[in-house]
């Protein structure tokens, strides 16, 4: 069995022990179990439950921070000598709000196709070590560069106030996301339908992009 191949399986059972008894309660012993392999052959590609559990969030983590960039370089504004090159151009504020819902949509099926990623990597990367919750840190900020980075883009569409402090709007997004994700997926015990997270995802983005107050102006 290939070596890389063998790595992903004990990755892929350890994340659904760890998803369902948590760090501390988590044993090599278990892992092994689960993978259908001995101990001696997982201390071959892992030196002990941390460097399992470290390897599992930051493979979560990056997959995360990818499907993200992705999503921006779908939209990416580029200057070429000829001035602004867009890859995709919104002509309204219909067309710009639909790419908002579709670019939702996409990362929360990322969370809801496997509920043992996501519980890893929102409800047990922080507290348990201070490596771990290291690693958590690095991943939000550079989530927030990168929201920082579209909430740029969109000044460059006109689609965003262009007095917006992007860096604190991109902060204020991702506490809100997280907030959104430990509610709806962890807090209320049920299971949530396709049909669920297309209205969740479609009431985040008019919240997102048209505010929660009717205030006039000035006032």
């Amino acid at each position: 069995m290939k070596y890389e191949y063998r790595r992903r399986q004990i990755l892929e059972s350890a994340k659904k022990i760890f998803a369902r008894h948590g760090y501390h309660q988590t044993t090599i012993s278990m892992i092994c179990q689960k993978a259908g392999i001995g101990r001696g052959t997982l201390y071959l590609y892992f030196e002990n439950k941390e460097a399992v559990f470290t390897a599992i969030l930051e493979d979560l983590l990056h997959k995360m921070n990818e499907h993200l960039e992705s999503i921006i370089n779908q939209r990416e504004v580029q200057r070429g000598k000829k001035g602004l090159k867009h890859k995709r151009i919104f002509n309204n504020k219909k067309e710009f709000f639909d790419a908002h819902v579709e670019a939702l949509e996409q990362i929360f099926l990322l969370w809801m196709s496997d509920r043992d990623f996501t519980k890893i990597a929102f409800e047990m990367s922080l507290g348990v070590s201070k490596e771990f919750t290291k690693l958590r840190k690095e991943f939000d900020q550079q989530n927030i560069v990168l929201t920082k980075h579209l909430l740029d883009q969109w000044k460059a569409y006109d689609f965003v106030q262009q007095d917006l402090d992007t860096e604190l709007a991109a902060i204020q997004l991702r506490g809100a996301m997280e907030k959104v994700v430990t509610t709806y997926f962890f807090d209320q015990d049920k299971s949530m339908t396709r049909q669920d997270m297309l209205d969740l995802v479609n009431k985040v983005a008019r919240m997102n992009l048209y505010g929660v107050f009717t205030l006039p102006e000035g006032e």
